[in-house]
């Protein structure tokens, strides 16, 4: 159950990161 939630938390953060890093890809395009 714990490595589950874990390899959960994980994932989320990667997306987060991922996004952010998106969004500054276009905001750099777009300025």
């Amino acid at each position: 159950m714990n490595f589950h939630k874990t390899l959960f938390n994980y994932n989320l953060k990667g997306i987060e990161i991922y996004l952010f890093f998106t969004l500054k890809a276009i905001t750099g395009l777009l300025e």
